[in-house]
């Protein structure tokens, strides 16, 4: 299994560029994909105010069942930019009076290399109707890519995750911004230490919270995912 260091090289190695260390954490000076590439746990967590994350695609509790390619340690790769924004998120929802809860941000995915991608198109091209995921839910050339896009949803303070209407990579209506259902037992193998219905908070209201401060960022909200937001 690959280092986090090797992995970066292999990033950085393919761009003709060099991995650098800024204090203590390895990132890749470059200005498109891959931009300044650190680890959002460990990055937030040197800044004493640490970021929630799940990185499922590096576990088999996902839409594919089994680790997707490119994904050689469960962690979420962004760059110092974004995980700022994620922080002075955090840092609101905490001082927010009016929730009946404390809740934190919880990241399922941030940076995504192009062989996870295609891992995730080979499995649309073996279901039955293809063209029912891809260019909708799953894209050939996914912004991911570029380390601005994150795949983000809301957990509670004590890190278990917030039931928002559907699971994570519910690839229905239920992912639409507008559109939520009641959490079933089944659903529970897909959130983090199962999931949390919060007191006299709806599933729409959370997601209107959760767009509402990613917004305030910068983030631009997918409607027919509540859980992805691209940084312009």
């Amino acid at each position: 299994m690959l280092s986090r260091r090797s992995f970066l090289q292999g990033i950085s190695g393919a761009a003709g560029l060099l991995v650098t260390s800024v204090n203590g954490l390895d990132i890749i000076p470059e200005a498109h994909a891959a931009n300044n590439l650190v680890s959002i746990q460990e990055y937030s967590a040197a800044k004493l105010k640490p970021v929630l994350i799940d990185p499922v695609y590096a576990t088999a509790r996902n839409f594919v069942g089994r680790p997707l390619h490119g994904y050689d340690k469960p962690e979420c790769l962004s760059n110092p930019v974004i995980i700022e924004s994620l922080m002075n998120i955090n840092r609101r929802l905490l001082g927010r009076e009016d929730l009946t809860v404390d809740l934190q941000l919880l990241v399922k995915d941030a940076y995504r290399p192009q062989e996870a991608t295609d891992d995730m198109v080979q499995w649309a091209e073996q279901q039955p109707n293809p063209n029912y995921y891809l260019g909708t839910y799953i894209a050939r050339r996914s912004g991911h890519r570029l380390g601005n896009t994150v795949d983000i949803t809301l957990a509670s303070c004590s890190g278990r995750e917030v039931w928002m209407g559907s699971y994570f990579d519910e690839f229905n209506q239920n992912a639409h911004f507008g559109i939520t259902r009641e959490m079933t037992p089944q659903d529970l193998r897909w959130g983090k230490d199962g999931y949390l219905i919060p007191e006299k908070l709806t599933p729409q209201q959370l997601r209107s919270i959760l767009r509402d401060e990613m917004k305030k960022e910068g983030f631009a909200p997918y409607a027919l995912e509540w859980w992805h937001f691209t940084k312009k």
